[in-house]
């Protein structure tokens, strides 16, 4: 019989106080067992009468993982949307793909109105609450600042993104639980 632990569905392996059963071959150590502050991937290993942990998935797995899950909270945040106050009040403006498509339409539209000052476009934004949305007409100067916000919130939250991903591409196992959104 090879060297074996008793498997427990709650605790994992574990070296059982009493005898073992007929066919079990325990291997005797001094270290006590816990899974306490272990990651569920982790797994232990008896190696040379010490028990040591080790994950199951690799680093580079563990990062990639890290990295897509940081990925979504940028895309997350940014299509929650950013304030911009260029109405008077703070209006939460949205910035899904399609909206993002829809700001840089209507601020091209801008561009080619020519200087006309009854130039007006009417575009979707929320009170702060986010609760009641509806098309407010925007001026020129309006819409074109409104552009300018939406593109300086998106870069910041990819600027964010971005130094995350470089922690996380240097991270050891147990750092990257520290790496958040």
């Amino acid at each position: 019989m090879g060297n074996a632990w008793i498997e427990h569905p709650d605790s994992g392996p574990y070296i059982p106080i009493h005898s073992p059963v007929a066919e079990e071959d325990l291997v005797p150590h001094d270290t006590p067992f816990t899974r306490e502050g272990r990651r569920d991937s982790a797994c232990a290993y008896l190696v040379e009468n010490e028990i040591v942990w080790m994950d199951l998935i690799s680093l580079e797995q563990l990062r990639a993982d890290k990295a897509q899950a940081i990925s979504a909270a940028c895309r997350a945040h940014i299509e929650r949307g950013f304030e911009c106050a260029v109405l008077g009040d703070v209006y939460l403006y949205p910035a899904n793909p399609q909206d993002q498509a829809n700001l840089v339409a209507s601020v091209t539209d801008s561009l080619l109105a020519g200087g006309d000052p009854d130039w007006r476009t009417p575009f979707w934004c929320a009170d702060l609450a986010g609760e009641q949305w509806e098309f407010r007409p925007h001026t020129v100067d309006q819409i074109q600042q409104v552009g300018r916000e939406g593109k300086a919130a998106i870069l910041a939250a990819m600027q964010k993104n971005e130094v995350l991903q470089r922690q996380i591409a240097v991270a050891a196992a147990e750092e990257l639980e520290t790496i958040t959104w």
